[in-house]
C-alpha cells in the first residue's frame, strides 16, 4: 500500500485522503506522515455498519530500521499511498475513509463519500 516516501521534518506537507469510486470498485489514495522511513500505512480495519462502509488505516512501525546507528531514517517522512478494493453485494450509501497514527495531523484524517 504505502508508496512514495519524502523526508518532511517540519511537517509542512499536508495529511490527506481522497476516494474514488467507480462501479463497484473503490480507490483510496492518500499521505501521511511516518516517524521513520522504513515504517508504512497498513490497512487496520473495514466496517459495514447498515449502508455506511467505513475503512481504517493507520501508520505501522517496521522495527528493521528503527536503530540508533541509522540516523538517516529518522524522519518525519510523508509517505504516499492508495487501498483498492471492490463492494460485494451492493453499494453502501457512504464510504468513510480515515488514516491515524502519531504523526497525522490532529491523530487522524477522515473523508467520507456519499454514494
Amino acid at each position: 500500500m504505502g508508496e512514495e516516501r519524502q523526508r518532511d521534518s517540519m511537517l509542512r506537507l499536508d495529511d490527506q485522503l481522497s476516494v474514488d469510486i467507480e462501479g463497484t470498485r473503490f480507490e483510496i489514495r492518500g499521505r501521511g506522515h511516518i516517524e521513520w522511513k522504513c515504517d508504512t500505512i497498513r490497512l487496520r480495519t473495514v466496517i459495514v455498519d447498515g449502508r455506511h462502509a467505513r475503512v481504517y488505516a493507520e501508520t505501522r512501525e517496521v522495527d528493521s530500521c528503527r536503530t540508533p546507528d541509522n540516523p538517516a531514517g529518522l524522519g518525519p517522512w510523508a509517505i504516499s499511498f492508495s487501498i483498492s478494493g471492490r463492494f460485494e453485494g451492493g453499494r453502501p450509501d457512504a464510504l468513510t475513509a480515515s488514516i491515524q497514527g502519531p504523526f497525522i495531523h490532529d491523530s487522524g484524517v477522515f473523508v467520507t463519500e456519499p454514494l
